[in-house]
C-alpha cells in the first residue's frame, strides 16, 4: 500500500531536525490519528558529518524497532510502524498524543507552574517511563519538557533521536540539550 493511500488527510504539527512531523489518518487502523515523522536521511547524514551530538536515525531506527518488539508501556510512546518512503525519507509512524508535550502543559498552566500533586504525578509516570526503558537496554538522553508527550491524562517518553541501545563504555561525550543538563555537565568536570 502506497504512503498516500494508507495515510490520508495530513496536517502539520511541527517541523523536527530533519523533516515534518504530521498528523494523518491511518487508513488500516480504521482512520486512528498517527503522529509521522519524516526524517531526510541525506539531511541527517550531512548533521552526523558535522556533529555527533545530534540526533541519528539509523540509532533511533534501531530503538524504534526494539520497542515495537516490547509490550506497551503507558508512559513511552507507541510506534506503529515504520518504512522508507521515496528512497531518501525514513517515516516514523507512532500513536499521536494530542495533549501536545510538556512544554505546553507548562505553557497552559496558571503562571507557568503546576500543583506541587500534578508535578509529582506526572514526574512519577517519567520515573516509570525511564525505568521500563533501561529495564529493557534503552537510555532515552534526552528526556526534556520537549520529548515527553501529555495523552489524556498520562505522559509519554517520546522522540528517540539520540537514544541508544548499545552498552555504554566508560565516559562519552555529553548529548542532549545544554540547559538541561546539570552544570559539571556542561563544564566537562563530570
Amino acid at each position: 500500500m502506497l504512503f498516500a493511500d494508507r495515510f490520508r488527510a495530513p496536517r502539520p504539527l511541527s517541523e523536527a531536525l530533519y523533516g515534518p512531523v504530521g498528523l494523518y489518518e491511518d487508513a488500516q487502523r480504521g482512520d486512528e490519528l498517527v503522529a509521522i515523522k519524516q526524517v531526510s536521511l541525506t539531511r541527517a547524514m550531512a548533521a552526523l558529518r558535522r556533529s555527533r551530538n545530534v540526533d541519528n536515525p539509523w540509532s533511533e531506527h534501531r530503538v524504534v524497532a526494539r520497542l515495537m518488539t516490547l509490550p506497551p508501556h503507558p508512559n513511552v510512546v507507541r510506534f506503529r510502524g515504520e518504512f522508507l518512503h521515496a528512497q531518501d525519507t525514513w517515516c516514523v509512524v507512532m500513536e499521536f498524543c494530542p495533549g501536545g508535550d510538556l512544554w505546553d502543559v507548562l505553557e497552559a498552566a496558571p503562571k507557568y507552574r503546576l500543583l506541587e500533586r500534578e508535578a509529582l504525578q506526572l514526574f512519577a509516570q517519567c520515573v516509570s517511563g525511564v525505568r521500563f526503558l533501561h529495564a529493557h537496554g534503552i537510555a532515552h538522553r534526552d528526556l526534556s519538557l520537549e520529548n515527553v508527550f501529555y495523552c489524556r491524562g498520562a505522559c509519554k517518553i517520546g522522540d528517540f533521536g539520540l537514544s541508544t541501545d548499545e552498552p555504554l563504555r566508560g565516559r562519552g561525550e555529553a548529548v542532549g540539550k545544554a540547559y538541561y543538563m546539570a552544570p559539571e555537565v556542561v563544564n566537562q568536570e563530570a
